[in-house]
């Protein structure tokens, strides 16, 4: 069996000199730690923070994106750097006439969390593919010109014409939109957009607004526009998504309970860990 998850913030790790090729007693992410859970394919986030100089965002991606792909040269023999579902069958072994019980290699692939990386110019989005990039999380905690965030301040209209294009560019380029940390209303406008490309799209690692009602949850109607779009939704491993700290402490089977709704109303094949690790200052007990 495999496992993939679709987000990741431990190049902040790799970033700061640790050792991931070795077991590690902090943090969430290391080789051994894949290896252990079978993971066959791990999401890497290039996270750019939502106060970034709006002139910096780029060069803020690609120089996290330049740290995850030698962390993957440099351990060859157990990371393979991916761009294509083939890419991702070759590293794992589904392209053999056997299917390995475990991995052969965990398959990395290389996102961009928050959209302000492109600087609001379409060329950037070429240049990202370029460099491997394969999926961008529109925006983060604070709105950007284009796209509002689900927890920033003031007004903002959602999505804006900019916004269109740029996730018209995106599918146009083969990149996945994903909404994780868009406001509702500019998820309804991206659900728009993508309806007309008729490609899928993802919410990389948000949980159920039914389950716990937080702003970064999809209502079950988001859901269901995901799973429309042929797109998927990633669980968080993050206790304050995942239930109210008043309820006591959050229990893994938290996790469970999210997965387990969502699969109730889109069908495990739109359902899959988002676990956010490296990126969330603390996981569930259990």
């Amino acid at each position: 069996m495999f496992f993939a998850d679709l987000h990741c913030d431990t190049v902040t790790r790799l970033q700061a000199g640790v050792d991931l090729s070795l077991r590690q007693t902090s943090g969430h992410v290391d080789i051994p730690r894949l290896q252990d859970g079978c993971v066959g394919l791990q999401a890497f986030a290039a996270y750019v923070p939502a106060d970034t100089r709006p002139d910096r965002g780029f060069a803020i991606a690609a120089e996290k994106i330049q740290v995850i792909r030698r962390f993957c040269e440099t351990n060859d023999a157990s990371l393979t750097l991916v761009t294509s579902i083939a890419e991702i069958e070759a590293a794992v072994g589904l392209a053999s006439s056997e299917t390995p019980s475990r991995p052969q290699r965990t398959a990395v692939l290389l996102t961009v969390e928050n959209g302000l990386a492109i600087e609001n110019d379409l060329g950037n989005l070429e240049r990202l593919r370029e460099l491997g990039v394969r999926s961008m999380t529109l925006v983060h905690s604070q709105h950007l010109d284009w796209i509002a965030s689900c927890t920033g301040t003031g007004e903002h209209v959602g999505l804006t014409d900019v916004g269109r294009e740029i996730i018209v560019e995106m599918s146009r380029l083969g990149m996945l939109v994903d909404v994780s940390h868009a406001s509702e209303a500019a998820f309804w406008e991206v659900s728009k957009v993508m309806e007309q490309t008729g490609l899928p799209f993802v919410a990389s690692h948000s949980n159920s607004a039914s389950l716990h009602p937080h702003p970064r949850n999809l209502t079950d109607d988001q859901a269901r526009a995901i799973a429309a779009s042929g797109g998927m939704i990633g669980a968080n491993f993050y206790p304050a998504f995942l239930d109210d700290a008043a309820n006591g402490p959050v229990q893994r089977s938290k996790v469970v309970d999210h997965i387990e709704h969502f699969v109730s109303i889109v069908g495990w094949d739109h359902v899959g860990l988002g676990s956010d690790f490296d990126g969330i200052p603390e996981t569930p007990q259990g």
